[in-house]
């Protein structure tokens, strides 16, 4: 049997290209901004005050984000479906 692919495959050399631009259009999509020296790190500017809400780095699969109380978390987490992860509070 032969099988057409028309998406991303664990294994293929643009898979990870193909998961980065999914990533990148549900951020810009939910207002988050990329920055222009790093490409894998995006942000959110709140729109009551203008104040930095939240930053996020993307590395493969993995996500580090680090946001204000005032950020509105459920935001970020409806995006995408996610697995473990742990928040770090001081």
């Amino acid at each position: 049997m032969l099988y057409e692919i028309t998406g991303n495959c664990y294994g293929l050399a643009n898979a990870p290209r193909v998961w980065f631009n999914k990533v990148k259009t549900k951020l810009l999509g939910a207002n988050f901004i990329q920055h222009s020296f790093d490409r894998c790190l995006f942000y959110h500017i709140s729109e009551d005050d203008g104040s930095l809400g939240a930053v996020l780095i993307v590395h493969v699969d993995d996500f580090m984000c680090t946001y204000s109380e005032s950020f509105p978390l459920q935001l970020l987490e409806d995006l995408f479906e996610w697995g473990s992860g742990q928040r770090y509070k001081d």
